[in-house]
């Protein structure tokens, strides 16, 4: 069944013809740190991002942060949310069967101390229609959501106090059940639906006696069909799963009992029918090796992002990028970041619109900025080109959609701004060069109805928004 979806995915990415060939590295930053935790291609040909921004250039997280980039990963938009008014993380998103955008994390409860899961649910431009907090009193948070294409509602998981959980929302995000797992301490990281059979499978961490692998498959209701935890020789830890056929793929890291020891970063393949464990491999040991995603690419193998130290330079962490056979062999790995300029942290990998992948996580360097991280690689890993340090230029249109003028607002550059506005067809409608961090298109009124890309040019950054007119 998924050889047919591939094909399938393969025949629609030969119609539309994104120029994405090859790979680049880009990075993100608007003062202060942030972090892209979780990514996925968008149907526009771009990719969209969840994870933190916070102005005081700490890593303890402060704002939720939706991001928007093009498939040359140029910034297109991005949003902040701090529904707490505190510590806010994004933790993973999906594009929703709508083309809407809809990511879950955590936030600062409203009504007490405590931390509770958080759901959001956006247009297509991040502006935010619905929003929910999702919890009690107890530390709750929310990891990983999908979608069922049986009745378009949503499924999440995570924790509720310390036992696993799952929320089943319909497609406006109210919830329908909860369910909390009282058998196991612990956590899930991380859930994928099977087409195959119809039912859930979830991966994450459970803790027995010490941590353990944990892996579940669910009905669509919740319902238990089995659910098992894997102990090994230490504390094994489970981060994200993928399905293919009649297998789970789990990846993570797997520490001795001895703390002085090492870690283990490993893949974990169970029988999707019974859970039982086929095979598990490992890669290599260090404390700071960890894979944190995995996917299956559309070349029919395993794609893992995490981080790894660089022991071929000096000593940092750089994100670490495996291609693994369906047996678990590895094809190629590869290290970004890492030099001498910065450090990177893998946290997140989609496939890419053509035959390549996409890695997501952050930067630092030596000067202590944090940026986005994103990495695009072709299929054999490799990066073509790379871009400096950018500042994202802030953009504001309104209203949207707008039926006679359009209001444009920048931040404060004092440098020249180039303004071009394309229809729908791809032909330029208006253009304006300024020095003005403010304006407004009057000429709306006289265009007809539908979609238009303004572009905003300025020292040396293009961002790309879309405009209704109606």
């Amino acid at each position: 069944m998924k050889t047919t979806v591939l094909i399938i995915l393969y025949l629609f990415i030969s119609l539309i013809g994104f120029s994405q060939q090859g790979g680049w590295e880009k990075f993100y930053n608007n003062n202060g740190a942030m972090r892209a935790q979780d990514i996925k291609p968008t149907s526009d040909g771009g990719y969209i991002m969840t994870g933190f921004s916070n102005p005081t250039n700490t890593l303890d997280g402060q704002d939720i942060l939706l991001m928007k980039i093009d498939g040359d990963g140029n910034f297109e938009w991005s949003k902040n949310f701090n529904p707490g008014g505190s510590t806010e993380y994004g933790w993973s998103l999906i594009e929703t069967f709508d083309q809407e955008f809809a990511l879950v994390g955590s936030a600062s409860s409203p009504l007490t101390s405590s931390t509770d899961g958080y759901f959001i649910l956006t247009d297509e431009h991040g502006n935010v229609k619905n929003q929910w907090f999702i919890g009690d009193s107890q530390t709750n948070f929310l990891t990983d959501i999908i979608q069922l294409p049986t009745d378009s509602s949503f499924v999440a998981c995570g924790e509720w106090g310390d036992r696993p959980c799952i929320v089943r929302m319909d497609k406006y995000g109210d919830t329908l059940f909860t369910k909390i797992y009282p058998e196991v301490l612990g956590r899930f990281n991380a859930l994928e639906y099977s087409p195959e059979d119809q039912t859930i499978c979830l991966a994450g961490i459970s803790v027995p006696l010490q941590k353990a692998g944990l892996v579940a498959k669910i009905d669509v209701d919740g319902n238990v069909i089995w659910l098992h935890e894997y102990i090994g020789g230490g504390f094994e830890e489970l981060y994200d799963l993928t399905i293919f056929d009649d297998r789970i793929f789990t990846v993570g890291r797997s520490r001795a009992l001895d703390p002085n020891q090492s870690a283990e970063y490993h893949l974990r393949t169970l029988d999707l029918t019974t859970g039982d464990t086929e095979y598990v491999t490992g890669y290599g040991f260090s404390n700071s090796f960890v894979f944190q995603s995995v996917t299956v690419g559309q070349m029919l193998n395993l794609i893992t992002s995490g981080t790894k130290i660089n022991t071929f330079g000096l000593s940092v962490e750089s994100i670490f990028s495996t291609k693994i056979n369906l047996d678990g062999e590895i094809i190629w790995d590869k290290l970004f970041g890492g030099n001498e300029l910065w450090s990177g942290y893998g946290y997140g990998v989609c496939n890419a619109h053509d035959y390549g992948y996409v890695l997501s996580g952050q930067a630092a360097t030596p000067s202590g900025i944090v940026y986005v991280y994103v990495i695009k690689i072709d299929e054999n890993g490799s990066v073509v080109s790379t871009n400096s340090f950018p500042f994202l230029p802030e953009i504001s249109l309104y209203p949207n959609p707008c039926s006679e003028v359009l209001h444009i607002q920048l931040g404060t550059f004092e440098s020249e701004k180039r303004i071009t506005v394309f229809n729908n067809a791809g032909q330029e409608v208006y253009n304006l060069t300024t020095l003005d961090n403010e304006m407004q298109i009057n000429e709306v009124g006289f265009w007809s109805t539908g979609v238009y890309l303004v572009h905003v040019e300025v020292e040396g950054h293009k961002v790309v928004r879309k405009v209704v007119v109606e």
